[in-house]
């Protein structure tokens, strides 16, 4: 079980992942489950941290992903290998 403490560690910690990224200005995509400790801990914490935008997809298709990029300008994007390799 998460303690507050833990999730604002987290949130504190991946908002220094990205030390050059902007308050406020930053765009998330977030395509692994927020449920899930890696959505949670490299989409949903960092991005609250900062007070960025969150677009979220329900799945992962590789096209739909550029399109998304794209479209809203995504500037921060977080996936799992497999993600990367097709």
């Amino acid at each position: 079980m998460l303690t507050r403490r833990n999730v604002l560690a987290n949130a504190l910690q991946g908002r220094n992942w990205c030390p050059d990224s902007l308050e406020w200005e930053e765009i998330f995509l977030g395509e692994v489950p927020s449920f899930h400790r890696h959505g949670l801990r490299t989409c949903q914490n960092p991005a609250m941290a900062m007070g960025s935008s969150i677009i979220l997809l329900p799945l992962f298709h590789a096209d739909e992903s550029v399109k998304t990029i794209h479209k809203y300008r995504v500037t921060i994007f977080s996936g799992v290998s497999m993600m990367f390799s097709r």
